[in-house]
């Protein structure tokens, strides 16, 4: 997107923020962005087969990313335990990939172990930036320093 089109989209999204009193939804703002020459409109698809198979690509991914491993040890009753996802997102395929496929590829393995650090640096990154805007980085600072503990307690632990 370029700078002039990113400006339009800040600006319009701005506005119709203030009108709704502080909340953007995002119902709110496809169905007003519907007129031809809203500024908006074109960020969005308005073929209604072309949207409804987009918004089904998404009801299956967020199904595939919703399944998670379970052991036949566990029991109904939640545990502090980490169940983690039957699939990943396979960084060469785009698609997803059980975790027993990655198992027996260890280079793609690899690269999904790094497309997940890239994403919580980029989570973190995001929430410094919000710490920042809203005059909380000493809060922020207070966890990055227990996380870098727990993460060193961790690593001690595990050598």
């Amino acid at each position: 997107m370029s700078t002039d089109r990113q400006r339009t989209v800040s600006d319009t999204l701005r506005k119709m923020h203030d009108k709704a009193g502080g909340v953007l939804m995002p119902r709110n703002v496809w169905q007003e962005s519907k007129p031809v020459k809203h500024p908006l409109h074109p960020e969005f698809e308005w073929n209604d087969s072309t949207a409804a198979d987009l918004y089904r690509d998404e009801q299956a991914r967020a199904l595939i990313r919703s399944v998670r491993f379970v052991s036949e040890e566990q029991t109904d009753t939640p545990t502090p335990d980490v169940t983690p996802r039957v699939y990943a997102h396979h960084p060469l395929r785009g698609g997803y990939s059980s975790l027993d496929t990655l198992r027996e590829q260890p280079e793609v393995a690899r690269m999904v172990i790094a497309e997940a650090f890239a994403n919580a640096r980029g989570q973190l990154e995001r929430m410094r930036e919000l710490a920042v805007e809203l005059r909380m980085e000493n809060d922020y600072t207070a966890l990055m320093v227990h996380l870098r503990e727990f993460f060193n307690s961790a690593r001690r632990r595990a050598a």
